[in-house]
C-alpha cells in the first residue's frame, strides 16, 4: 500500500488492514503522517493502530520513540476526544514498551501539566500514564512524589488535588520497587494531618493498599508507619502496621496461578464462600479483580451480589475505564428497594466517586435527580449517597442544595421517616447555612411532627 493508501484507509475505518501492515517502515511513516493531518478522525484512527501495536509488543526502539514524540504532541489537541485518546495512546504505550531512558522525563513533564490542568476526565487518564511512570522510575517518582505534595499543599481547586492524590495511589498499588513503594508510603503519611478531609481519605486508603503488600516493606517503614498513624489516631491500621512488624513469616496464600483465574473459577469459589479468599486475589492481582467486574455486568443476579460483596471492599483498586463502565450499573442498583443491595452500590460508587472527580460529577447528578424524582427508592438511594460522600468531602453548597430539595419530602409519608433522621444527623452542618435556611428546616421538622402525630393518632 503507497503512502496515500495507508492515509485513506485510516480515514475509511480499515483500521485492520493497516494494523496487519503497520510494522513496515513506510507504513509506519504514513501512520505517523496521519497525526499531523488536521482531520480528528484520521488523528483517532491512527492513535488507535499506534496503540494496538503496542499491546501486540510489536512497537520498539526507533519506532517507539518516534511514536510516544507524536503521540505527547496530540495530548494539547484543541479537540478534547483527540487529546483523550493521545493521553489513553501513551498510557499503553509507557505500559507495555521498553523506551529509551530520555523519554520518561519528557512524558512526565507532558503529565504533569494535563493532571494539573483542570480538565477532568482528561487529567484523570494523565494522572494513571503519570503513575505509571512513578512506578517504574525511583529518579522520577521522587520528582512526583515531590509535586503530589506540592499540588496538595498550593492547589485551590479540590478536583486538582483528587488527580494528584490518584497519582499517588497508582504508584503505590503497581510498583514492584520496595524503594518507590516506601516513599509512596511515607509520601501519603505526610497528609494525614491535612485539613482536606477528602485528602485525610485518600491518604488513608493509600496507607492501608501499602501495608497489604507487606513483604515489600522493611521493618523501618512498618515502625515509621506505626508511629505516624498513632499520631494520627488510626488505631485500626496502626495495629496492622504493628502486627506487621511482630509477625515473623509472611501469611502464604493458597498459589493459584494467573492462567487459572476465569469467570468459572471466581463462580465457584462463590459457591464455595471463599468471597474473602477472592476479595484478596483481588486486591493483588488486578486481573482477578476484572474477572470480578465482568460478573457484577452480567445478568446473573446472584452471582453479581457476590461480586458486589467483593468491590465493595476493593472499589479503590478500580481503574478509570473500568470504574466508568460499572457506574450505570451502580446508579440502577442504587435505586434498589432491598436495603443491602442498595446501600452496598452506594458504598461502591460514592468511594469510585471520591477516587475520580469525573465520576463524582455522575455522584451529585445521582443525588439530584435522586431527591428531585420524589421515589422512595432513588430518594433513600440519594441520600444515601449524600451520606457517603459528606462523610468524606466537605461542600455547604451542595449541602444547601440537598437541604432545600429535601424539605418538600417530608410531605410523603413513605420518606418522611428517612428525611427527619437525614436532617438530624446533619443538624452540625445544617447550622453553618444561613439563617433563613435554617428557620425553613425548623419550621418544616415542626409540621412534620405533627402531621405524623396526627396520622398515627388517626391509625
Amino acid at each position: 500500500m503507497s503512502h496515500e493508501e495507508i492515509i485513506e484507509a485510516l480515514r475509511g475505518w480499515h483500521l485492520r488492514e493497516v494494523v496487519k501492515r503497520a510494522e513496515k517502515p513506510e507504513v509506519f511513516s504514513a501512520i505517523l503522517e496521519a497525526l499531523k493531518k488536521r482531520d480528528p478522525v484520521l488523528q483517532k484512527n491512527a492513535l488507535y493502530v499506534i496503540k494496538k501495536l503496542a499491546l501486540k509488543g510489536k512497537l520498539r526502539g526507533e519506532a517507539a520513540e518516534r511514536a510516544v514524540k507524536s503521540v505527547m504532541r496530540l495530548i494539547h489537541s484543541k479537540d478534547e476526544s483527540v487529546a483523550l485518546q493521545a493521553i489513553m495512546t501513551l498510557n499503553t504505550v509507557l505500559s507495555t514498551t521498553e523506551l529509551p531512558p530520555e523519554t520518561y522525563p519528557e512524558a512526565m513533564e507532558v503529565l504533569m501539566g494535563i493532571t494539573s490542568s483542570g480538565k477532568m476526565l482528561l487529567s484523570e487518564y494523565a494522572a494513571e500514564g503519570l503513575g505509571n511512570i512513578g512506578a517504574r522510575i525511583l529518579t522520577l517518582a521522587r520528582r512526583i512524589l515531590s509535586w503530589v505534595l506540592s499540588i496538595v499543599g498550593e492547589e485551590r481547586n479540590p478536583e486538582v488535588k483528587a488527580v494528584a492524590m490518584e497519582v499517588l495511589s497508582t504508584i503505590v498499588e503497581r510498583t514492584e520497587n520496595p524503594q518507590i513503594l516506601e516513599e509512596g508510603l511515607n509520601t501519603a503519611l505526610k497528609l494525614l494531618d491535612e485539613e482536606d478531609s477528602r485528602i485525610r481519605n485518600i491518604a488513608l486508603d493509600i496507607v492501608d493498599k501499602a501495608l497489604r503488600r507487606e513483604g515489600m516493606l522493611s521493618r523501618e517503614a512498618l515502625q515509621n508507619a506505626s508511629d505516624a498513624l498513632d499520631r494520627a489516631g488510626q488505631a485500626s491500621l496502626k495495629e496492622r502496621a504493628d502486627e506487621l512488624l511482630t509477625r515473623e513469616t509472611k501469611v502464604e496464600m493458597e498459589p493459584v496461578e494467573v492462567e487459572e483465574h476465569s469467570v468459572e473459577t471466581i463462580k465457584r469459589m462463590f459457591e464455595m464462600e471463599k468471597h474473602p479468599y477472592v476479595l484478596e486475589l483481588a486486591r493483588r492481582d488486578y486481573e482477578v479483580l476484572r474477572l470480578v467486574m465482568r460478573i457484577f455486568l452480567s445478568e446473573d443476579l446472584m452471582t453479581r451480589l457476590d461480586a458486589l460483596w467483593v468491590l465493595s471492599n476493593a472499589a479503590s483498586y478500580v481503574k478509570l475505564d473500568d470504574a466508568l463502565k460499572l457506574v450505570p450499573v451502580l446508579e440502577e442498583m442504587g435505586q434498589s428497594d432491598n436495603p443491602w443491595i442498595r446501600s452496598t452500590s452506594i458504598k461502591v460508587f460514592g468511594t469510585l466517586a471520591i477516587k475520580y472527580p469525573s465520576i463524582m460529577e455522575r455522584a451529585v447528578n445521582f443525588v439530584l435527580s435522586g431527591l428531585d424524582s420524589g421515589e422512595p427508592s432513588r430518594a433513600r438511594g440519594a441520600l444515601e449517597l449524600f451520606d457517603f460522600l459528606t462523610s468524606r468531602v466537605e461542600n455547604l453548597g451542595l449541602m444547601r442544595t440537598v437541604v432545600e430539595k429535601v424539605l418538600p419530602l417530608l410531605e410523603n409519608d413513605a420518606l418522611r421517616e428517612a428525611v427527619v433522621e437525614f436532617l438530624r444527623k446533619h443538624e452540625d452542618r445544617i447550622e453553618g447555612l444561613d439563617p433563613e435556611l435554617k428557620k425553613r428546616v425548623a419550621l418544616a421538622l415542626s409540621r412534620a411532627a405533627l402531621k405524623e402525630k396526627l396520622r398515627t393518632g388517626a391509625g
